[in-house]
């Protein structure tokens, strides 16, 4: 079955998720040619390898990973080695890979400028039967590790890497049945955790100290073995385990880990769109923001306004991410704008920031699905400027090979003019005026 998406419209269109390996072509994309979906059962393969509660040997890595594998002297268009600049179209993957690219995974990986993911998926492997009780990784899978990060570096100088913790949920089998660690109700039975499709993950009590010092060391064992730079945390804006004492626990634990991987290494910590507390914000190194709402004008506003705080308050060097998802009833073609709208926030905003647009994670297949798009590929060279708000509501930032708007959603239509042509990334047109709706943003290169 083929998509073809219509020429007015140069981005990669979304490959729905094929189990049969279906073919969907994009003929409009000029950087990537004959893409494939990669299957789900191939993308599920990775994130249950990740996931899996015991240990797991790299011969089992090898063989998901092989199904990715393309001919070594196959030149993939759009890489940073191929002219593509990196430094500001960043592009984050958390956990799961772009979808429509049919290519090896290290490639799809390597487009990113920042993955997050378990350690699993940096082939490291715990030495312990339960990952929770785990002191480091064997040698062999550090070695494939670096490896592998020696791989993703040659393609892309500027990606950075940082291993999930796990420290408020696992699955079973992630701590033995009898440890103090799993948190439990009155009863003794296990308090249950998200249900991450269909996965079953159980609650941790991290606010027992002992646990948390279990966490830091995890996090110093992970940093050294050089293969991350680093190492994220979920779920530190919680609507389950929360109020002052989570609050206090978790200050703690970030106190323990800054402490164990020393002031150099990066943290990244979920907090969806929300300001987390000075205490907790200067010990880290970006916010992950991954907006379950971005459909309103005041949603919007929340998003830049945290963003904006994140860049204030965090570490250096920033790893502040947005991550949007497609409102319901559309699909990832319907909202074009919205994918140029959060990277051009995040590239007036946060120039040394991350975004990434995706699948809405109760309605998709795999969580944080997300297509590549030609517009991600588009060179615009360092910044040159400061963030810039115009009387029309607009900001703007300028880099060495053109000019970033975004316009807010809920802000009416505005005008750019330039004494020279430009041309619109996003759709190719060149001229000197350009217009830009709400809820919308673009590149202007100079010609």
């Amino acid at each position: 079955m083929k998509t073809v998406v219509p020429e007015a419209l140069p981005d990669v269109h979304p490959a729905k998720y094929s189990p049969d390996g279906d073919d969907h072509t994009s003929p409009s994309d000029s950087a990537i040619n004959s893409q494939s979906t990669l299957s789900q059962a191939s993308l599920d393969s990775i994130r249950s390898l990740a996931q899996k509660p015991s240990a797991v040997t790299n011969q089992e890595i090898d063989s998901i990973l092989s199904g990715f594998q393309l001919d070594a002297s196959q030149k993939i268009a759009g890489l940073p080695g191929d002219g593509h600049d990196a430094k500001n179209l960043r592009v984050a993957m958390p956990w799961t890979p772009s979808d429509n690219i049919n290519e090896s995974y290290i490639d799809t990986m390597a487009r990113h400028d920042l993955v997050f993911d378990g350690p699993g998926a940096f082939k490291l492997i715990y030495n312990n039967e339960y990952k929770g009780l785990a002191t480091g990784f064997t040698e062999s899978s550090i070695e494939a590790g670096l490896k592998m990060r020696s791989e993703l570096k040659d393609k892309n100088a500027n990606i950075k890497l940082l291993s999930e913790l796990r420290y408020r949920e696992g699955p079973e089998g992630f701590l033995p049945a009898n440890s103090p660690w799993w948190l439990r109700d009155k009863n003794g039975q296990y308090e249950q955790g998200y249900d991450l499709k269909g996965k079953d993950f159980k609650l941790m009590d991290f606010t027992n100290p002992q646990f948390q010092d279990q966490i830091a060391a995890q996090a110093k064992a992970v940093v050294q073995t050089g293969v991350v730079d680093g190492v994220m945390l979920d779920c530190f804006h919680d609507n389950l385990l929360n109020g002052p004492k989570y609050d206090a626990a978790r200050e703690q634990l970030l106190t323990k880990i800054r402490g164990a991987i020393g002031p150099d290494k990066l943290i990244l910590v979920n907090s969806n769109e929300t300001e987390l507390p000075l205490n907790m914000t200067s010990q880290v190194n970006g916010f992950y923001m991954e907006c379950p709402t971005s459909n309103s004008p005041k949603d919007w506003a929340r998003i830049a306004q945290t963003l904006d705080y994140a860049e204030q308050h965090t570490r250096e060097p920033h790893v502040n991410v947005v991550e949007t998802w497609i409102d319901p009833g559309h699909d990832r073609n319907d909202e074009l704008n919205k994918m140029r709208a959060t990277m051009t926030l995040v590239m007036t905003h946060a120039p040394d920031g991350y975004a990434v647009f995706g699948d809405p994670n109760p309605t998709s297949k795999i969580a944080h699905s997300h297509s590549w798009y030609e517009f991600y590929n588009t060179n615009v060279g360092a910044v040159t400027g400061p963030l810039v708000v115009r009387p029309d509501g607009s900001a703007t930032r300028e880099y060495a090979n053109g000019t970033v708007l975004y316009n807010p959603a809920g802000n009416k239509p505005v005008t750019i003019h330039f004494q020279e042509p430009r041309k619109e990334a996003g759709t190719g047109k060149v001229g000197c005026d350009f217009t830009v709706n709400g809820e919308d943003g673009d590149i202007f290169l100079k010609t």
